[in-house]
Parts: structure tokens; sequence; C-alpha cells
């Protein structure tokens, strides 16, 4: 796949985006060894290989790569978008996906000022864009080489359907290229043959019946052993080699990707081994706060994760289980099945959901507990002491650790009581991933995994390399900590900035329990946010690109006016993306307001004006309570509702405007207008 790639166009400002591959398998050493050098490494590529922004001066000497090359353009276009010809210069929709040290605004940018039209979809990751462009168009934007990856857009993207996209299977250093199909040589090796595994449930949600939740599990591993031989039985060993271990879990569980909350990741899975270390390859976790049982369907979700545990990547067909962004799936489509049969022998697998001396039921991890007390995440010495408690389970627990990344040592901890230690666990120079189980005499297992890194010390005893600086975080609106309402709603906006980009910006509500993603980046808006009565504790987070976080908090406190009336209870979570189509029901108003733009009366606008006037209708089932604009860089609410205007500020440049109508309820719905002004 790679053959033709050359170093032209490989530099952007002054950054090289290049594929390079290493003589051995990479290691945290040599992704230490990377960031010393200022290289930051974008996804990894099978076998061995990164693709990585670097400086222009970079050589890469000294690092046994054995190949440094650019991605042609055809590497990252699909070969049904190069093979329609007859369509070549026919704008379609497609998602142009941009690598995540590039900014969301010089993405559009580039894309406006090669031709394509932009369109608008909350749901997009920030460094996505969706856009009409011909087969042609695409094939020139790819060879620029901030861009990633392109592909066709779905349905639901283009209808404007709530759309959550997969996290991406993790691979080693960190996720998986786009341009990648499959994940190395699943687990059965290189060539097309048979692979036999073992799957294991641990801790499930309590959103769902427990024997609903399993058997739904189950039935995506039957789909997907139904076509090829991979042969699975039932165990209790979640720690075991060549074992596909699955669970709920909120927030952060024992890797390095915490669960977000409600409304955000879903999941995420471990490629087989290699890439991934043993015992964590082919793990899957699910967020255990998603709406699972109240219209995120499990079967869907699990059925798509589960093509990442055998070794797929993502598929550019939009009806294929495997797309880049969930669907609701009754069944594997064509493409999938070709995926999978290109890496395993085709023919029907086995599903053995027996489990000796438990008779197919769940293996819960509740009773017995296992607690670990964080270390510094980052130390010079060559060793680290780590103590915990274990209470539960039946009989006596035993407490093992083992090195999953950084080294290959175990060994078991020493225990008095509940209390359990261990005196010196050796360190690698670098990353270093400790996995600690503990195991009853009903062998119930439950286990945690600490990251911690091993850098030279600069001299002063202190690690020479500082933490990722956090990003700027100001909330403008309100202008206070604290605040007094008596409405059922409040809007909060700031802005963020950050030297390497602002990736995301979140909020959370320890008051209603709900948590979402904000609109924007260095100028964001959470639109309105349902307030319980009394104290509500709102939560602002953000995250730059490289990793690095700041948070505020906020104080709004509710109170019922006088002659305020009582108002309807707050909706229920919005229908998630893998369910479309499916309401909450007792009387509950899930119907989003009917918005139209009358003017401007087109998508697209040119103007040297520094102002724009947009104006429009909004109705709704129980009435609009709102209609708001946003742009990149401001935000404001317009006058008026069923008949609303309001007045843009514009930059000189592109400029998206994004106007959203809110009903009583909390629903609301979205167009958009993009605003090209020029110099005067």
């Amino acid at each position: 796949m790679f053959a033709s790639l050359s170093l032209q166009d490989a530099t952007v400002a002054d950054r090289q985006r290049v594929l390079v591959q290493f003589q051995d398998a990479t290691d945290p050493e040599l992704l230490m060894r990377l960031r010393n050098r200022g290289i930051r490494v974008l996804s990894y590529v099978p076998k061995n290989a990164f693709l990585v922004s670097a400086p222009l001066s970079e050589s890469f000497d000294g690092l046994g790569v054995t190949y440094r090359a650019a991605l042609e353009a055809w590497d990252k276009l699909p070969e049904k978008v190069l093979s329609d010809t007859a369509a070549w210069r026919t704008p379609v929709p497609m998602v142009f996906e941009f690598y995540q040290d590039v900014s969301g605004e010089d993405a559009r940018a580039a894309l406006l000022l090669a031709g394509a039209t932009l369109r608008q979809h909350p749901d997009l990751r920030p460094w996505q864009v969706l856009a009409d462009a011909s087969p042609q168009l695409a094939y020139q934007m790819a060879g620029d080489s901030r861009l990633a990856y392109v592909f066709p857009a779905s349905a639901a993207l283009l209808s404007g359907a709530p759309s959550i996209a997969c996290q991406s299977g993790w691979a080693g250093a960190g996720i998986a290229a786009a341009l990648a199909a499959g994940q190395g040589d699943g687990w059965d090796g290189p060539g097309k043959g048979s692979a036999t595994l073992t799957y294991s449930l641990g801790a499930l949600t309590d959103r769902l019946d427990a024997d609903l939740a399993r058997s739904e599990i189950e039935r995506a591993l039957a789909e997907w052993v139904s076509h090829v031989k991979l042969h699975l039985s039932r165990s209790t060993s979640r720690i075991a080699e060549r074992n596909v271990d699955i669970f709920f879990a909120s927030g952060a569980h024992g890797d390095a990707y915490p669960f977000d909350g409600r409304s955000g990741s879903l999941a995420h899975t471990f490629y087989p081994s290699p890439p991934n270390a043993e015992p964590r390859a082919g793990d899957l976790h699910l967020d255990a706060e998603e709406s699972w049982g109240g219209g995120t369907d499990l079967y869907s979700v699990v059925l798509h994760e589960l093509g990442h545990a055998f070794g797929l990547g993502h598929s550019s067909d939009p009806e294929a289980v495997m797309y880049p962004y969930y669907r609701r799936a009754g069944a594997l489509t064509a493409d999938d099945i070709a995926s999978i049969q290109a890496l395993y022998e085709s023919g029907a697998g086995s599903l053995d959901t027996s489990v000796a001396g438990g008779g197919g039921g769940a293996v819960e991890t509740g009773p017995l507990t296992l607690t670990v007390q964080s270390p510094a995440a980052r130390v010079t010495a060559d060793s680290i002491s780590l103590q915990g408690t274990i209470t539960g389970g039946q009989g006596a627990a035993t407490v093992n650790w083992f090195i999953l990344s950084g080294g290959s040592a175990m060994g078991t901890a020493q225990r008095t009581g509940t209390a359990w230690s261990i005196a010196a666990i050796p360190l690698s120079p670098g990353v270093n991933q400790i996995l600690i189980g503990a195991t009853d005499e009903a062998n119930s297992q439950v286990s945690q995994t600490v990251t911690v890194e091993r850098v030279q010390d600069g001299g002063s005893g202190q690690p020479s390399q500082p933490s990722p600086q956090p990003p700027v975080l100001t909330v403008t609106d309100p202008a206070t900590a604290s605040a007094s309402t008596t409405a059922a709603t409040v809007r909060i906006r700031g802005t963020a900035s950050h030297a390497s980009g602002i990736a995301a910006v979140r909020w959370r509500n320890s008051a209603t329990g709900r948590s979402g993603a904000a609109t924007g980046t260095t100028a964001w808006d959470t639109g309105l946010l349902d307030l319980a009565a009394g104290l509500n504790s709102i939560t602002i987070e953000v995250q730059a690109v490289d990793g690095g976080t700041a948070t505020k908090d906020l104080a709004v406190t509710r109170s019922e006016s006088q002659t305020q009336q009582p108002t309807t209870p707050p909706p229920s979570d919005p229908t998630p993306p893998v369910s479309p189509g499916t309401g909450g029901g007792g009387g509950t108003d899930t119907t989003a307001p009917t918005l139209r733009i009358t003017t401007p009366s087109a998508a697209t606008v040119t103007t040297t004006a520094a102002t724009l006037t947009i104006s429009g209708t909004a109705t709704d089932n129980s009435g609009v309570t709102s209609v708001t604009w946003t742009t990149a860089q401001s935000s404001g609410t317009a006058a008026g509702t069923a008949n609303w205007t309001a007045t843009v500020p514009l930059l000189v440049g592109m400029n998206n405007i994004v106007v959203r109508a809110y009903d009583a309820a909390g629903n609301n719905s979205w167009r958009s207008v993009n605003v090209t002004r020029r110099a005067n």
C-alpha cells in the first residue's frame, strides 16, 4: 500500500507529517525518545509504524527508522471514490478528517479555498469537516499533508440526526490510523487461519437487566463467529492471554482512556496482540453511564467494537457496521463480512456461552473489591512501591501484579488483613503500565491498571520533562462563578486557548447528573442546560490537543419565584445516535422546533460587510423559548422567537454561523450559514 509514497508536499508551516516505520516493535521507551525530540505521534499503522508530526529539521537519525515517507493522495481516499470516474467532477457529501494537530478553523478554511461547500453537524469530531466535494477536489485536497483521510458521509450525518463517533480501536501507543482497514494479522497470525479464544464478562450495567445485557453481548459475538472460523468459549479468568474481557465502567477505570459520562464516548476497544500487549489485547470497555436500554442499542455498539477486538479498523461504507459512526444494526453487511474474511478463514466458527460450575450466569465482581492508592504519575526512580486494600470475595484472595508495558516482570503482593503492599516494582524508562489483579477462591477477579512514567532526573531531583501545560479557560457568561436564577435553564459561554489547539469542551451538572459537549472550541457555548431546584454545581472542562486539561466550577442556584407556574419535569435523555427515531414515552415532549433561515436565502454567502443580518422563523408544539447564534469567535441570542432576527459580527475569511431554536422541554434544532467576508 505504501510502495509509492514520497516526501513531496509533506510540510505545513514548520511541521512535517510523515509515516515512519521502525525495525523493531514500538515500546514506551521509543515513544519517550520521540517526545523528547519534539515528534508527536498522530496514529499507529501496522506494522511497527506511526504517522507523526515532526519539526522540519528532524532527520529521524538514531531512532531505528527503516522507512520514512509522506502519504500520497490516493492513500487517503477509499477505492470507491477513486474508481467512480463517471462522477469525477460531481460534488457528493464527504467527511474530511484532518490530523488532530490541525485546528478546525484551518481545516475549514482549506476546504473553502479548494472550492468545497461546507455543511454543519454538531456531533462531528473537532478535526472532522462535513462538505460537498467532487472526487476530483477530494483527490486534490488529499495532497495536503494536514489531511488524514476522506470517507463518504452517512445518511444520518446528512440529515442532521444525532450521531456519535466510535473512539476507534487502540493500538499500542494510541489511536489507529483511519487509512488502515485492518490492524495487524488478527488472532490467527499471518495469513487466513482459525483462532481459539475465550471471552469474559466483568461488571455489567445497572441500566439493563443482567441477563438481557449478557444475551445481547453474546448475540453480537455469535454474529461474527458465524462468518469466520473463530472459536470462543466463556471464561471466568479475566486476565488470561487470548481473552476478550468485556465490562462496563464509569470515568477512570484502569486504562489511559477514562469515560466522559452520558452522551459522550460509548465504548473503546484494544486491538489483538500484536500490537497490544496481553492481557489487555482484545478487551472491550463500555461506558456504564450511557442510556443502555433507554435508546442506545447495546447489541449494535458491541457488534461494532467486537470488529476492533478481532482486528478490524473502520470502513468507508456508510452502511457497514464498521463505519466510523455507530448505527443501529441487525447483522453484518457484505463489506463487514469481506473485511473479517480477509483476516480469518471463511466458514462457521463456534461460541460456547456456558461456564463450568457457573450455570451460565453472569460473572459478578461486586463482592470482591480492590483499591489501589494512586502513585505519582512521573518519577525518576527505577522502581516504585504500591499499596491498597482488598475486601469481600469468597475465601482468601491473592493480589498479583503484572507489567503490561515497559517491561515483563510480575509478582505477588504481601497481605496483612485487608491491606496489601508491593515493595518494589521495577520501572523501565518511559511509560510503564502496571496491572494489579485480585482473585478469590471462587475465581472471581477484579483488576486495576496504574500508569507511571519514569523520566530522567533534570539535576534537581525532579523529572526533566514538564507535564502538559493546561489550557487557558475563561467563562464569560455568567460573569461570576456564583449566580442565582428563577429560570429552569442556564446558558454558559466562554473561550479557551492553548498552543496545541483545543480538542473539546465539555460540561457536567452534578445536580441533574447530565453532561455533554459544548458547541465550539476557542469560543464555546453549552446551549441551554436544565437546572434542578436548589444548588447546581456545574463543571466546565476543556481539553487541549496535547492532552492538557483545565476546569472551572460554577454554582448556579435555582429558586422558585412567587409567581412562577409549575413546570413540566425535565425531558428524558435525548435519543442516542445508534437508535434514531426512537422517542420517549409517557407524554414527554421529544419534538424539536422547526427552524428556518429566510435571510439570507442561500446557505453560502460572500460579503465585504463587517456584520450580517440573519433572520427567520421558528415554531414548536409547546412554544419556542429562545433562538441563539454561534460562530467560532462569538455568540448571542436573536431578537424574537416565532419571527427572529440577529446581527452577527464577521471576521475576514470564513465564518460558520450556527442558529439553534430551543423549546421549553430543552429540545433544539439548528441550521447554519457559511459566510466568507472579503477584505475591502
